[in-house]
């Protein structure tokens, strides 16, 4: 009898325990008169904006799982050193949405090069991007939150808000 652990079986647990998933499941379709609004940690979007897989599929997921608003941390990129058209609101353009507002910030006290850890951004599209009042970011330059304020009806308001506070890692990169 082999004792070994299966290959097999422990490369499915390795991938499993990498892609976790927390919060509601996104299987059933969106009823009528909901928001859905999705919260995620995109671990750097990736700096080019020409052939960019990773930010393609976030588009196709949003549009697939009827988004929206979405929150992003991590967005990895100093956007506001880059020109217009490499810019996040230029980047998720879409035929997909007739509407879309966006909200993004970085720590702009640092320029290493584009990449930057840190950044967050909040997105709204279609039917919830026409409901915008207003939008903001952290105004310390530091990137930590930015946000965007919804009213509807009666003058109800609604402010969504993705926050992000990097943090050194314990590992030792060389």
């Amino acid at each position: 009898m082999n004792n070994l652990p299966d290959p097999e079986h422990q490369a499915k647990k390795h991938k499993r325990s990498k892609n976790k998933i927390f919060g509601d499941h996104l299987v059933v379709e969106k009823e009528n008169n909901l928001i859905r609004i999705v919260s995620q940690n995109v671990n750097c979007i990736g700096v080019s904006h020409e052939i960019n897989h990773k930010q393609e599929n976030a588009k196709d997921w949003i549009y697939e799982h009827s988004v929206d608003i979405i929150g992003w941390q991590e967005t990895g990129v100093a956007f506001h050193s880059l020109p217009i058209r490499k810019r996040l609101a230029h980047r998720m353009k879409d035929i997909r949405w007739d509407k879309m507002q966006i909200s993004s910030t970085n720590n702009k006290h640092e320029r290493i090069e584009t990449f930057q850890y840190g950044g967050t951004a909040v997105m709204a599209f279609n039917a919830a991007a026409h409901r915008v009042k207003s939008t903001g970011v952290d105004e310390t330059g530091l990137g930590r939150w930015s946000w965007i304020l919804f009213e509807g009806k009666h003058n109800f308001r609604t402010r969504i808000i993705s926050g992000y506070v990097p943090c050194k890692s314990s590992i030792n990169r060389h």
